[in-house]
């Protein structure tokens, strides 16, 4: 990356309002985050599981930094550095990030301001219902992908019904090798029982196997699966199996991803304030609409979707900008 910072500057507005990103765009814009430029991005790491230990946390609304945490998918997909960046373009607030599935783990303990996570991540709900976080706003979906093998021995990847791709596995009797995450389980019995509950014998191969080791499997059998887009494309670049992403515009393949803000009355040293500017800011037309038309740079469909009319509208949404 070049150390001029007004190139850096004006390379991360372009970024935030082309409708492209290159693989050199996504390493710079990750690089502007680990520098600083819009914050840290952290690991995993050792912390506390209460609210009480906010109380040492209160530098963040001193010193008016945003602390984000936010699961893997948005910054590993290319799209976080670039709405950060231009939060950061367009307010000149700073944004410190946690990366990472431990992200209300780090609420609890006074370490976050904000967190961006799915819907149904496995901590969200008790965060809400414990009185530690705000109402959740929707702001995105991420999307599952179909696990096609080389040669495509059903000849789906071509279909745009996620349906009748199933159906055509199932009658085929080409391999399909369960992704057994729960959410994976849970969407191809959705595609079992809206493809007429085909015989499963000999071709649907459910063996506990998750995420890698069921590529492994896929690759090995010339089989189909199903994975996050995100996470399979991190897996291919070191691992180059013969199988690639089909990805379908159909609902049930996506994920909804929402931000929840921190109650101020379980954490007084909370930049609130900050969090709420950051949460809104995600929801105007004009990030929406980046988000939709954001790629990764192996892929030419959408991997995120917006979100945002999913909200309240009377509450929720920011006013119209104008009237045409």
């Amino acid at each position: 990356m070049s150390s001029n910072q007004g190139d850096d500057k004006a390379r991360s507005r372009h970024e935030a309002e082309g409708p492209g990103l290159t693989r050199r765009h996504a390493v710079q814009a990750a690089g502007l985050l680990a520098l600083g430029t819009v914050g840290a991005v952290g690991t995993a790491g050792a912390v506390g599981s209460g609210p009480a230990m906010a109380a040492s946390t209160g530098a963040a609304t001193r010193t008016g930094v945003i602390r984000l945490a936010s699961v893997r998918t948005v910054q590993e997909g290319g799209l976080l550095p670039r709405l950060l960046n231009a939060f950061q373009s367009q307010t000149g607030r700073q944004v410190q990030v946690h990366i990472g599935e431990d992200v209300y783990v780090k609420a609890r303990a006074g370490e976050a301001d904000l967190v961006l996570s799915h819907f149904g991540h496995k901590d969200a709900q008790a965060f809400i219902t414990d009185g530690l976080g705000q109402w959740p706003r929707m702001v995105l979906f991420n999307s599952i992908a179909l696990i096609v093998p080389d040669g495509d021995p059903a000849h789906v990847a071509q279909l745009t019904d996620p349906v009748k791709a199933f159906r055509r596995i199932a009658r085929t009797r080409a391999p399909f090798i369960v992704n057994a995450m729960p959410e994976l389980v849970y969407l191809a019995d959705n595609l079992w029982h809206a493809a007429g509950r085909p015989d499963k014998t000999g071709w649907y191969r459910d063996t506990g196997l998750q995420q890698e080791a069921a590529m492994r499997a896929a690759a090995q059998q010339r089989g189909y699966s199903m994975w996050g887009a995100t996470p399979f494309l991190v897996f291919q670049q070191d691992n180059h199996l013969p199988l690639r992403p089909v990805l379908y515009t159909d609902e049930l393949f996506h994920r909804i991803m929402a931000t929840v803000v921190v109650n101020p009355a379980s954490f007084p040293g909370a930049n609130v304030d900050g969090a709420l500017a950051l949460q809104n800011f995600l929801l105007t037309p004009a990030i929406q609409a980046l988000i939709r038309s954001h790629r990764h740079p192996d892929v030419d469909q959408p991997l995120f979707w917006p979100a945002g009319r999913d909200n309240a509208t009377e509450i929720l949404l920011p006013p119209p900008s104008g009237t045409g």
